[in-house]
């Protein structure tokens, strides 16, 4: 009751007469309504500011100063008193500011993560709304897939050990990150990796290549052209950064494969404050990938309700999320003209945006791999390919463009179709991991059969997706 008279204290005709009656006891009371009762006398006070709540707003500072033992009673009493003695309009727009209204979001999930959901309807997924690799720590993003024995054609061969009979299976030279985010920003100085200005120094982009000795580092040039390099293709894009919990700034985006084959953040930011916003800072934390930004994107000034998009060009040189492979990656982006506020998000990093060139195996070497123990993990798929992804000639194209590459293909007797053996490999935190594909075209029939396997549960799950965004459609 305390707290509906000071909310509403400008519609109540008695407002004054009760809580001049709670005062009455005010030093008898429990702490909390102390503190509510000190809140809604000063709201009474800043809606009618007349000289009956005046005489209130005194009388219950005093004694909440003098007259109670409370650190926090007395601090909220100083913090009032201060307020209202220097600059009593300040203090309106802190104790009077209006509550953000409360929202719904459980309609806006995009149709592929409401798919995923629904398979976990007997897990906490369905009560948070989230996927279980959101909320659940180096948890698998178990997705439903139905986990089985392929029907594929059986390939001949030995086993294997997938990393002692490949050579770029060794693992790589230490990449020297910086973990940017101190786990998200607790305490760190947003500006101290990307320098504080937009004309800062870039560092060098960090991009992992092979030769005859194994893996190495190259680097490449200071100058990035994003404009270059980031694809021309309008990707469709996720909010990942909801107006409702952000004080007006949307920001919609994926990540992209740009044309120098590097991993590209694809951003759509939207002002829907009353204010211009500019100078967005990004950082990523720790990730299984060690994905991080090469430079801030430069939107310049965003007016009310205008939308910007920026690219921003990403590496491999971050700091690596020690534990199980997730394809979680944590954000975290400073808006300077909202008071410096930071806001986070999550998102998930596509594998076709991240998987690394010369990734063809050796058919002998695909089918010994395919056959090893090493390669636990197996996912299984059927769906509806667009109909150009139907021909497995342009479907392998398409494939290839994301660097997932062409092993093998063969007639398939009994089912009419060809069946088309893939691999790729991605950046793990101490070495190169692969995953395979076998992907089963029927002639006939607008349905592909997709089996992914991978000695890393989730990349395995990630091929999958990846496969089917990819064949789904016709974009190429």
């Amino acid at each position: 009751m305390v707290w509906i008279i000071g909310e509403y204290a400008e519609r109540i005709d008695n407002a004054e007469e009760l809580i001049e009656a709670f005062l009455e006891t005010f030093l008898d009371e429990a702490v909390d309504v102390q503190l509510q009762l000190l809140t809604a006398t000063v709201k009474l006070f800043l809606k009618k500011p007349s000289s009956g709540p005046q005489n209130l707003i005194q009388k219950i500072l005093q004694k909440a100063t003098s007259d109670t033992d409370d650190p926090d009673l007395r601090d909220r009493a100083y913090i009032y008193w201060r307020l209202l003695s220097s600059d009593p309009e300040a203090a309106k727009e802190v104790i009077l500011a209006s509550k953000p209204m409360m929202t719904d979001d459980r309609t806006s999930l995009d149709l592929e993560t409401l798919q995923l959901l629904l398979r976990q309807v007997s897990t906490l997924s369905s009560v948070y709304y989230k996927l279980p690799s959101v909320f659940v720590r180096h948890s698998p993003s178990l997705n439903g897939i139905h986990h089985g024995e392929t029907t594929a054609p059986e390939l001949p061969g030995d086993h294997c050990d997938a990393s002692s009979q490949n050579p770029n299976l060794v693992p790589s030279s230490a990449i020297q990150g910086v973990d940017m985010l101190a786990d998200l920003m607790d305490g760190a100085d947003i500006s101290a990796y990307h320098g504080s200005t937009g004309n800062s120094a870039v560092p060098s982009a960090v991009v992992r290549t092979n030769n005859d000795d194994g893996p190495f580092l190259r680097q490449t040039s200071n100058h990035i052209d994003v404009h270059d390099a980031c694809t021309s293709i309008n990707h469709e894009k996720n909010v990942l950064l909801s107006e409702d919990i952000s004080s007006g700034l949307r920001i919609a985006g994926v990540i992209t494969r740009g044309s120098d084959n590097m991993p590209h953040y694809d951003l759509l930011i939207t002002n829907l404050t009353q204010h211009p916003l500019a100078g967005f800072k990004f950082q990523f934390n720790k990730n299984s990938f060690m994905l991080a930004p090469i430079q801030q994107p430069n939107v310049g000034m965003v007016s009310p309700g205008e939308s910007r998009k920026c690219c921003i060009p990403l590496s491999y040189s971050g700091a690596t999320l020690p534990g199980k492979i997730s394809s979680v990656l944590q954000v975290a982006v400073k808006s300077p003209l909202q008071n410096d506020a930071v806001f986070y998000f999550s998102d998930q990093i596509p594998l076709e945006a991240i998987t690394l060139p010369d990734s063809r195996m050796e058919f002998d070497q695909f089918v010994r791999c395919w056959h090893s123990p090493s390669l636990t993990y197996e996912r299984i798929e059927r769906f509806v390919a667009s109909p150009e992804m139907l021909d497995p000639d342009y479907a392998t194209v398409r494939l290839e463009q994301n660097k997932i590459s062409l092993v093998s293909c063969k007639a398939v007797s009994g089912m009419n179709g060809r069946a088309v053996f893939l691999s790729g490999k991605v950046n793990g935190a101490d070495q190169v991991e692969w995953f395979l594909l076998q992907i089963d075209f029927s002639i006939g029939t607008e349905i592909i059969e997709v089996v992914s396997r991978s000695s890393v549960e989730v990349l395995a799950e990630m091929a999958l997706l990846a496969t089917r965004r990819l064949l789904s459609s016709s974009q190429i």
